[in-house]
């Protein structure tokens, strides 16, 4: 019952959300729910059938926020982009020169900030806020639809193809001219019903898979010309795959078929930090495809909707104990890529975000294996907010304190 109760408070508040008036122009509404179900760290890596948990679109892991955008002054432009008329990307190697002013601007190590609702105007709002608190790196979502091309939902429709390319590159320059370091990283996550939560799950794998192969390597040349410092080819491919109904042992095959081709394609265009963010099944599965990725991140959430702290804080544990193992494997660095705390699921328990921040702050200060970042979702963030809650503190005190103990980023030539 206390699942089915989440469940229908997520989707209430992201409901409600699609129907707030919206301020200024092409800004982003449509719901992006990021649900971070897992399982409990007990799985053999054996078993086919334990796959890492709850499925994000179903139980008490769903976590969310909106997706991505806002438009800056992008123009005209024809319809296309996505997966097609991409294969100017494939076949022109090498990396262009960058068209804006900024340079890239490495962090010691990654203080930063996931929060879909980021757009040009949100951004100026929130900017003097933000580096107060700490944050020094922000994430730009660049949003796939059903048909693999990029995407921004507004009041009015959405903007595709190439407006929506160009509205993305007017939100990396603005974040850029707000003096953060900024993460580019695809991201599929489908709205198909107002009133439930975004859907993860592609109709052909193969399809899917083909898609981002070509997309990578022309997002990988778009974040080179704007000096983004680090790029994704998607976020949580794992957790992509789970919801498609693979098995563990698939999704592990499928995995090291896509990164095995997309990362030699990236570094080929793209001189910056090449990022792998990883989902929940990775909680208690390895990531051999990881060879190639400069940085690794994880996500921290609640497993279940009635978790307790106590509860909580044995899963941090868990969900910290393989990401450093990974990272160990790998020899590269890792964040934590995303700490997700859900506001009505602790809440409607009687506990608050805030004690919930407290225990990753406890838990990831005495890791053996020291991270270099961490970044939270979100600020002001109708699912996850942060700002103006009791995790704020918190949060200001693990960005305050994380050089003290994290592994600086290595250095980039």
């Amino acid at each position: 019952m206390a699942l089915l109760l989440l469940t229908i408070a997520l989707i209430a508040v992201g409901a409600t959300y699609m129907l707030l008036p919206r301020r200024g122009g092409a800004e982003q509404s449509a719901v992006e729910t990021e649900g971070k179900g897992g399982g409990t760290g007990e799985a053999e890596k054996g078993g086919a059938e334990e796959s890492g948990g709850m499925e994000k679109t179903g139980e008490a892991g769903e976590s969310g926020g909106v997706e991505q955008g806002g438009v800056g002054e992008s123009g005209g432009g024809e319809e296309g982009g996505g997966a097609e008329g991409t294969g100017e990307a494939e076949e022109s190697g090498g990396m262009e020169e960058a068209t804006g002013e900024a340079e890239r601007g490495y962090p010691a190590v990654i203080k930063g900030l996931w929060e879909p609702m980021l757009n040009p105007e949100s951004l100026h709002q929130w900017a003097g806020e933000l580096h107060s608190l700490g944050v020094n790196t922000l994430h730009v979502l660049v949003n796939l639809d059903e048909s693999y091309q990029e995407y921004i939902s507004t009041p009015m429709g959405a903007i595709r193809g190439e407006e929506a390319v160009r509205a993305y590159e007017t939100l990396i320059d603005a974040v850029k001219g707000e003096n953060f370091s900024v993460v580019v990283i695809l991201e599929y996550a489908v709205v198909t019903d107002p009133s439930k939560p975004p859907s993860k799950r592609v109709g052909d794998v193969d399809a899917f898979l083909s898609a981002l192969k070509e997309l990578a390597p022309k997002w990988a040349e778009i974040a080179e010309r704007h000096q983004v410092e680090f790029f994704s080819p998607i976020n949580e491919l794992d957790q992509i795959l789970m919801e498609s109904g693979l098995k563990p042992e698939e999704i592990l095959k499928c995995e090291e078929d896509f990164y095995s081709t997309v990362i030699p394609a990236v570094r080929e265009r793209f001189s910056g930090l090449i990022y792998c963010k990883l989902g929940s099944l990775h909680w208690s599965y390895d990531f051999p495809a990881g060879e190639g990725c400069d940085l690794i991140g994880v996500i921290l959430t609640i497993e279940r909707g009635d978790m307790t702290p106590e509860e909580f804080r044995e899963a941090v544990r868990r969900q910290l104990s393989k990401a450093q193992e990974i990272a160990g494997e790998l020899d590269v660095p890792w964040i934590v890529g995303e700490c997700f705390i859900p506001s009505r699921a602790v809440e409607m328990h009687g506990h608050t975000p805030g004690e919930y921040y407290r225990i990753v702050e406890e838990e990831l200060r005495i890791v053996d294996h020291k991270p270099s970042g961490f970044t939270f979702m979100g600020w002001d963030n109708p699912i996850a907010p942060v700002k103006g809650t009791d995790a704020e503190e918190v949060v200001k005190l693990i960005l305050s304190e994380l050089e003290s103990y994290a592994i600086p980023l290595p250095s980039v030539d």
